[in-house]
């Protein structure tokens, strides 16, 4: 475990997709499509640079939710990279479970398959939040249409935001709501990058 209290979660995924660049991150079980962690890594960082020019600084919570495909793991990814909270949103989650969910994380931005677009607009609207969304598939404006707006970055060069490990949030977990009132667990940088690396 590192002593430095900048070296956070974000750092330990560059590394990673780093160090094997060729081998297989993902296969859509649906269709065969693989993609390498280079792959991956640079439609991430991409990603990270839409989310900066955004100025969607550390702890600026990025809510994700989507079916199983090969571009859900890449806002989840960059966010991890820029210190983004990230609260999943169950696909299935119809109007009244997003605003509550919305309601107590109170997202930035916004990645969904576009099938969930009209609830979610909806639950945003009436909850006056500043939200921006991005579909996956189709709409306005999609993932593709965010990656193509951005050129490539060196890998090499590439350093993931700067903040202090256990001041800023990972992830933020659903602990309730199908049988009680929706809670959330907020789970920082530090705590569960000791958990990891203990199994690295």
């Amino acid at each position: 475990m590192t002593s430095d209290p900048y070296y956070h979660f974000g750092h330990l995924l560059l590394e990673s997709l780093k160090e094997r660049p060729d081998d297989i991150c993902q296969i859509d079980a649906a269709t065969g499509e693989q993609e390498t962690n280079l792959s991956v890594l640079k439609r991430t960082i991409r990603l990270v640079r839409y989310l900066r020019r955004l100025r969607l600084r550390p702890g600026a919570v990025a809510s994700l939710g989507g079916a199983n495909h090969l571009d859900l793991h890449v806002p989840l990814y960059a966010a991890l990279l820029t210190g983004m909270p990230v609260a999943a949103l169950d696909p299935t989650y119809k109007f009244d479970e997003m605003k509550a969910s919305f309601k107590l994380t109170k997202p930035k931005i916004l990645f969904i398959d576009h099938y969930m677009y009209e609830d979610a607009s909806r639950a945003i609207q009436e909850l006056g939040l500043d939200t921006r969304i991005i579909t996956f598939d189709e709409g306005e404006c999609t993932l593709k249409d965010v990656l193509d707006s951005e050129e490539d970055e060196d890998v090499d060069t590439f350093q993931p935001e700067k903040f202090e490990a256990d001041k800023v949030f990972l992830w933020l977990m659903s602990t309730s709501g199908t049988t009680g009132v929706l809670k959330f667990a907020a789970l920082d940088h530090l705590s569960i990058l000791k958990i990891v690396l203990i199994y690295k």
